[in-house]
């Protein structure tokens, strides 16, 4: 599900375990990017949502907020797109 794997046999060899680092790494970056999105998003969404950026908002009102609003899943996963790497940005592996 995330994209890192390696068969045991792989990881015999010093280019297979090379090979898996860059792998884990290539995952744990997007999970900074993953969190600098939501971040991204959720500052955004309160805004529009015109909740004070100076006060803390309650989970169960901000979605209690988002089904009135013009919020759209679609420009949350535009702005998504837009923030990730291309594939010839990452360097992604296929162990198949």
């Amino acid at each position: 599900m995330n994209g890192v794997a390696a068969r045991p046999e792989q990881l015999g060899t010093e280019v297979g375990v090379v090979a898996f680092a860059d792998q884990l790494g290539t995952f744990i970056a997007s999970i900074d990017g993953l969190c600098a999105w939501a971040a991204k998003v959720t500052a955004s969404n309160t805004t529009a949502l015109r909740f004070c950026g100076d006060v803390d908002v309650l989970l169960a009102d901000y979605l209690a907020a988002v089904p009135g609003s013009t919020l759209t899943f679609e420009a949350a996963f535009t702005s998504l797109l837009a923030t990730t790497p291309s594939a010839s940005e990452s360097r992604v592996l296929d162990w198949e």
